[in-house]
């Protein structure tokens, strides 16, 4: 089992090797092309990175109206896009589907027969840069990350244009710098998420009879590094239900409920919050976040879909680095541990999903008197979102 890695390091260096050899053959077919009508973009990452992606669709749109745009991502992700107007397609890109040399040649196929004009890569992966060469897509447009090791580095060489991005600098601006040679110069990085008619006439209905303000508490994360413990939650909800006017809305998926009901078990009064875990699917969801006043959660793809859709937050921002990626919107605020000369240790293009010291102090440091302050602030601040 120890050998697997390796071995598959070693078949990925192959493919880029004789992708270099075979160069000089196929340079003659990846001309550019002088109308661009077919692009696409690939971000095959986490909800959340594919949220701040979002600003790519819309400038390309916005550019190349006539133009159809198609969107490669993961099978969970792809919920965020259904009622997104810049998209024109969504393809499910799964790359277990395609390891080895005829799941290669099979997604280069595919490439070859879509006839792209552009295709920008989000991911800095080896199986893009081959299959996108392979599949004679006249503009490739890749990026490259501090974090890449020496094949990918070898590989980013097959794509017709790099964009570099190292952990001080904000992803989106490599992101939109990644679309000139598009022909496109675009500033904007705001996000984009579009609540759908069913998650619209859903909300109304799970909130009929609420009067107060809402606060939603996203209270699980998917990466155990960053996850905050229930009782730092109840704590925290105790505090907002004693001390402020509003209705704590607990949010998740249908996974969370059992972590959910650990938390309902430690509160003071049960009855005062809603819990929403599982009943909002990633479609439905930003009809529910939309209507807070407040958002309140670690780093994961629904607080930025909160941010997305106006809503102040509060992150915990733990082991992540807030300074390449981080909520936009003017009414939030990033808590960010202190006195730890560890943190960050997680970046979008490296993620950890363990603590190397062992005790996660990054977040366990966080107390719900923090938290709690901070909510409020944001609280006496802002005016009802609903």
């Amino acid at each position: 089992m120890r050998g697997k890695p390796g071995l598959r390091g070693g078949a990925e260096l192959f493919y880029v090797l004789l992708s270099l050899l075979l160069y000089p053959f196929l340079f003659p077919f990846l001309r550019p092309r002088k109308n661009l009508s077919r692009l696409a973009v690939i971000q095959t990452a986490k909800i959340g990175d594919l949220i701040c992606s979002t600003p790519l669709f819309r400038e390309i749109k916005r550019h190349y109206p006539e133009a159809e745009l198609t969107v490669f991502t993961s099978p969970v992700s792809r919920g965020i896009l259904t009622h997104n107007p810049y998209v024109d397609r969504v393809v499910i890109l799964d790359k277990a589907e395609y390891r080895g040399l005829r799941g290669k040649l099979r997604l280069a196929r595919f490439f070859r027969r879509e006839r792209f004009d552009a295709v920008i890569s989000l991911n800095p992966n080896v199986l893009y840069a081959v299959s996108l060469f392979w599949g004679l897509v006249p503009l490739r447009i890749g990026i490259l990350s501090s974090f890449s090791g020496r094949t990918y580095r070898l590989a980013s060489s097959l794509f017709s244009r790099v964009y570099y991005h190292s952990p001080e600098r904000m992803v989106s601006e490599v992101h939109l710098k990644m679309l000139e040679p598009l022909g496109i110069k675009a500033t904007d990085p705001s996000r984009d998420i579009f609540p759908s008619p069913e998650g619209e006439e859903k909300a109304r209905t799970f909130l009929s009879s609420v009067c107060e303000p809402l606060i939603g508490v996203a209270v699980s994360s998917r990466n155990r590094l960053k996850a905050i413990e229930p009782g730092t939650w109840a704590r925290l909800i105790d505090l907002i239900s004693q001390n402020l006017k509003a209705r704590v809305v607990l949010i998740g998926s249908e996974a969370e409920r059992t972590f959910g009901e650990h938390i309902l078990s430690r509160i003071r009064d049960p009855k005062a919050v809603l819990n929403a875990l599982g009943a909002f699917t990633l479609e439905e969801l930003p009809s529910l976040l939309k209507r807070l006043r407040i958002f309140v959660g670690v780093d994961t793809g629904i607080m930025y879909m909160a941010d997305a859709l106006g809503v102040p937050v509060v992150v915990i921002a733990g082991p992540t680095n807030p300074r390449e990626q981080r909520p936009l919107g003017k009414r939030s605020l990033i808590l960010v541990p202190e006195g730890l000369p560890c943190a960050p240790c997680s970046y979008v293009f490296n993620t950890q999903r363990s603590c190397r010291r062992g005790d996660r102090a990054c977040i366990t440091s966080i107390s719900p008197e923090r938290i709690f302050e901070a909510v409020k602030t944001l609280y006496e601040k802002t005016d009802s979102h609903a």
